[in-house]
């Protein structure tokens, strides 16, 4: 069964602009691989973050900065949720996920960049005031809350960690998988992560079975 053909009546019940503009993102990029972006797990985890950062800083926030932010879906779960915020930043070192992202968040990304990618590497940002470029835009901003769910990949971890200026709000994720290649950072344990991301206050700290691995989340501030 092919998803595009059946996708416009899925639409046409949920009225999700976050399907809407999936569907255009994958008629948009064929060649891209969605596959593990939208794993269960992955859908998951981004469901439980999102929860939890309602209940723990609210509904309404300044400038949203998710790093690691691969194809954007966690900005567009954000705004499927209706959070209001002035801002968001998702940021990947790969270049490709920019255009792609920008597409998934389609209507954010046209209202003057209220939603918007950038590539850049996350090790040279400058975390009291973030600045990243797009073609010849540039952005300077200071980041109320950033989001991270991708601390396993991050071999230079406590260099990343240092950056970050003390009384930052922080969402941070990591896990146990050690089996997969591109997991350089993994915790052993849900203490292990929280002794490692060494918050000034945590104010959520919790696992969640993901079947073959842990996944870890702690919320809090630097």
């Amino acid at each position: 069964m092919d998803y595009l053909s059946i996708s416009p009546g899925i639409e046409e019940y949920t009225q999700s602009q976050f399907l809407i503009n999936l569907r255009k993102t994958i008629e948009k990029y064929p060649n891209t691989n969605f596959t593990d972006a939208l794993s269960r797990n992955q859908v998951k985890s981004k469901t439980w973050l999102i929860d939890n950062m309602i209940t723990t800083f609210g509904n309404t926030h300044e400038n949203i900065f998710i790093l690691c932010g691969w194809y954007g879906f966690l900005a567009a779960m954000i705004n499927d949720r209706n959070i209001k915020y002035d801002k968001i930043r998702t940021i990947d070192i790969d270049p490709s996920c920019e255009k792609i992202s920008d597409s998934i968040n389609f209507d954010q990304f046209k209202n003057k960049w209220k939603c918007k990618a950038f590539t850049a590497n996350i090790l040279n940002l400058n975390y009291n005031k973030i600045t990243v470029t797009s073609g010849t835009k540039k952005i300077c901003e200071v980041p109320s809350l950033v989001i991270n769910t991708s601390c396993e990949h991050i071999e230079e971890f406590e260099t990343w960690r240092s950056k970050l200026p003390k009384g930052l709000k922080v969402i941070l994720q990591s896990n146990n998988f050690d089996l997969h290649a591109q997991h350089s950072n993994c915790s052993e344990s849900l203490s292990e992560f929280i002794n490692q991301c060494s918050l000034s206050t945590v104010l959520f700290e919790n696992t969640l079975d993901c079947d073959l691995y842990e996944r870890y989340m702690v919320i809090g501030i630097t």
